[in-house]
This record gives C-alpha cells, structure tokens and sequence, in this order.
C-alpha cells in the first residue's frame, strides 16, 4: 500500500516536473521574443529620430547658406552703394 502511494507520488512529481520544463520553455520564448520586438520597436524610433535630425540638419545648412549668400550680397560696397547712393 505504501509503495503504491510513493510510486502514485513518484508519477505525480515527474509530471509535474515535465510541464514545469514545457512552460518554462514557453515562457523563456515568449520573454525573447517580447524582448525583441521591444528592441526593433526601440531602433525604429532611433531611426526616425536621426533622420528627422539629418532632415533638419539639411534644411538648417540650405538656409543658412542661402542666408549668408544674401547678406553677402547685401554687404556688398556696390550693392550698397546702389541701394543707398
């Protein structure tokens, strides 16, 4: 009678034990694959940040070109002469 409830109890801790292994394995996957998405979700939005910054950095460069070629042009003696004289 007792060996019959060590061996029941035997069984029993051996389940369990082999669904503690199936889950823990899909728990593991779905922590990685959690932690992956979380990870290109993170770099996508690096990415768009440094374009932006790029994008900006462009513009920023175009305009203040054309704005110092304007006050070149402005500060020029015959330029100025012309406006003024």
């Amino acid at each position: 009678m007792m060996n019959d409830k060590v061996t029941c109890a035997n069984a029993d801790l051996k389940a369990d034990i082999e669904r503690w292994h199936i889950n823990k394995r899909k728990d593991f996957r779905k922590l990685f694959v959690n932690m992956a998405d979380r990870q290109i979700c993170y770099f996508q939005k690096v990415s768009i940040i440094l374009n932006l910054i790029r994008f900006m950095q462009y513009n920023f460069d175009a305009v203040y070109a054309l704005h110092v070629t304007k006050c070149n042009v402005l500060m020029d003696d015959s330029v100025v002469l012309s406006i003024f004289g």
